[in-house]
């Protein structure tokens, strides 16, 4: 259980510092670079992407997941995976140049053909690692790949810094591939060897992995894919920066927080009230918390994206302000998920993944004859539907009642967030810096949190419920006093 925490410590430490640096480099690069530059490099990671998905045979999971694996095991997973990989390679080639002709840009036919190189070593990395995984040992794994990060992220800035052009996005990956792969020799003694006398045995485990990968890859660029085809690279590279950044507070704060949360409530999926009473618990602690986040970022998107971004990303700072609004999505869907798992539900989860995937891009599509602004708003009109769908499904099919009133609470609580902070915001018109109008929204922002949470404290929470939120809001002054 130690070598467990340890290594859980380890990977938390490592996603926590990969993200962040990748967040400041963005935000370093987003200032040199324009958006037609993010847009070609967008485009070329998409056809990345595909290539990889197509011939994902999920090496890793077979090799973690067997109870014991010698050399030849080893040896034969990997030899699959570099045979995958080179005809991941070749497919990438030959797409390079039907892209390029699609996009009319002689531009994406070098810079898909240079991603090559981040196929080419990341076959070639060292299968060692996985073993380093099995026994429990990130700590080496953890060292290389923070370590890559940052030298990619200082070749990317300086690229950026004296070109100012889309290379420094392509070369910093390369480079990152590049360091990972050698230091992953240096980390480990083993040594791999062409072997494909277990091969049959590991296909009979990946040949299905490869078609789920497909969906996945889909699923989660279905949107991006539309962009790409029907807008020029400026637009494309603006809304993959506005989604990457307007999720931020979903993946990195949100995410994280309820964990725990949804943790206990696997812990009493066998009381059903119990169960209920822990999943309602949570939607409210969620609503006190993203509403006014939701709110901030809808009303502020232009001083946000000008603060952090730069003037040149403000044309695109509608795309921040709908595409915030996600982050509501976001909640139903992970909220619902964790029900439907707890309860063993999970085909209604693949059933949601494949009709929302499909709906959302029939939507998109149709949208796609119109201009960029229409696109995004049905996309997240079309994303907030379904899953409040799905949240008012689960509830009715897990609890045997309907999760209404959570839902109602949730999108009320943020128009009047949103409402407030506009007629504050027209209060304070007169300011012209940003960094003045987003401190003074921030801290309204606050307050509004303070007020859902009284509000809840007096009329929307049970004996229980309010005796447990008093009893950690104790804990938590106690802890500040110390």
């Amino acid at each position: 259980m130690i070598n467990v925490l340890r290594s859980s410590s380890f990977l938390i430490i490592q996603k926590f510092i990969q993200r962040a640096l990748g967040l400041v480099s963005t935000l370093v690069l987003a200032r040199l670079l324009t958006p037609e530059d993010f847009g070609l490099v967008a485009i070329a990671m998409l056809a990345l992407w595909f290539v990889e998905a197509i011939v994902d045979a999920g090496t890793e999971s077979y090799i973690i997941q067997k109870k014991s694996v010698n050399e030849s095991e080893l040896n034969s997973a990997w030899t699959l995976d570099l045979a995958l990989k080179s005809i991941a390679l070749a497919l990438l080639l030959i797409a390079a140049p039907i892209v390029a002709w699609f996009r009319d840009s002689i531009q994406l036919l070098w810079i898909i053909s240079a991603t090559g190189f981040i196929v080419i070593f990341g076959m070639l990395r060292n299968p060692g690692l996985m073993l380093l995984k099995r026994q429990q040992r990130y700590g080496p794994i953890v060292k290389i790949t923070v370590l890559a990060k940052m030298v990619s992220i200082g070749f990317a800035v300086a690229i950026a810094f004296i070109f100012k052009n889309y290379w420094a996005l392509i070369i910093g990956q390369i480079v990152f591939e590049i360091l990972v792969t050698s230091l992953s020799y240096r980390i480990t003694d083993y040594r791999p060897r062409i072997d494909i006398s277990n091969i049959r045995e590991q296909w009979s485990f990946s040949k299905w992995l490869i078609p789920k990968s497909m969906l996945g890859y889909f699923r989660n660029h279905a949107d991006t894919l539309v962009v790409s085809a029907f807008f020029q690279s400026a637009a494309l590279g603006a809304y993959n920066n506005m989604k990457y950044f307007s999720s931020i507070p979903a993946l990195q704060i949100f995410g994280p927080l309820v964990e725990p949360l949804h943790v206990e409530m696997g812990k009493v999926s066998d009381n059903l009230e119990e169960f209920k009473y822990q999943a309602n618990l949570t939607m409210k602690v969620l609503t006190i918390l993203v509403a006014p986040t939701v709110a901030f970022m809808f009303v502020n998107a232009n001083e946000l994206v000008a603060f952090f971004l730069g003037k040149q990303w403000t044309d695109y700072a509608y795309l921040f302000s709908f595409l915030s609004v996600s982050v509501l999505s976001f909640i139903l869907i992970s909220q619902s998920f964790r029900i439907l798992m707890v309860s063993f539900n999970t085909k209604i989860i693949f059933l949601y993944e494949l009709v929302s995937t499909v709906g959302i891009v029939i939507l998109l599509l149709f949208a796609s004859g119109y201009d960029l602004y229409v696109l995004v708003l049905v996309k997240v009109l079309a994303e907030l539907i379904f899953a409040a769908a799905l949240y008012l499904y689960t509830y009715k099919k897990v609890f045997l009642c309907g999760g209404f009133i959570n839902l109602c609470a949730l999108f009320l609580s943020s128009g009047v967030c949103s409402l407030s902070l506009v007629m504050l915001r027209d209060s304070i018109g007169f300011w012209d810096f940003n960094l003045v109008i987003l401190s003074i929204n921030g801290f309204f922002s606050l307050l509004l949190i303070i007020f859902l949470f009284s509000i809840y404290l007096k009329f929307g929470l049970s004996d229980r419920e309010r005796a447990l939120l008093m009893s950690l809001v104790g804990r938590f002054q106690f802890n500040i006093r110390k």
